[in-house]
């Protein structure tokens, strides 16, 4: 499967405790001019997806479920944008979701994912402490 740099410029489609969206034009400015990106702890990507487009790009991180989300936005946008279209942010299908849904393929699990990111309280992803944190401003 070829691998497609990014290109255009923009933010992370998820939402990330710890993350570098606010310090990200202070790192971008440290970045020396480069062909080859790895991003070995990619949580939300945030300078990933701020940063001029590469030739090579490689995004890590320990969770499967987020590497499995990255791979399904980049190769099954559209298959992830039908399965979200729609599904309201309420606390009843969040509770769902995170304790009763069992995803049945890795469009599903992108899904799950990416539902329970952008509304729980800020983008937490351990299914433990996962809680209900939707605003309308923020998710």
């Amino acid at each position: 499967m070829a691998k497609k740099p990014v290109k255009k410029k923009s933010n992370s489609p998820f939402r990330w405790a710890g993350g570098k969206f606010y310090a990200r034009k202070l790192i971008l400015n440290s970045i020396p001019e480069h062909t080859s990106y790895y991003e070995p702890f990619a949580g939300g990507a945030s300078i990933f997806f701020a940063k001029e487009e590469v030739n090579n790009n490689c995004l890590n991180d320990k969770d499967p479920e987020l590497i499995n989300c990255y791979i399904q936005i980049r190769d099954n946008v559209e298959g992830i944008i039908e399965l979200l279209d729609g599904v309201p942010a309420e606390k009843e299908l969040h509770r769902y979701y995170k304790n009763e849904y069992q995803p049945s393929n890795d469009a599903e699990r992108a899904f799950r994912y990416f539902y329970l990111n952008r509304i729980s309280y800020s983008g937490i992803m351990n299914l433990k402490n996962c809680y209900w944190g939707y605003g309308e401003k923020y998710s």
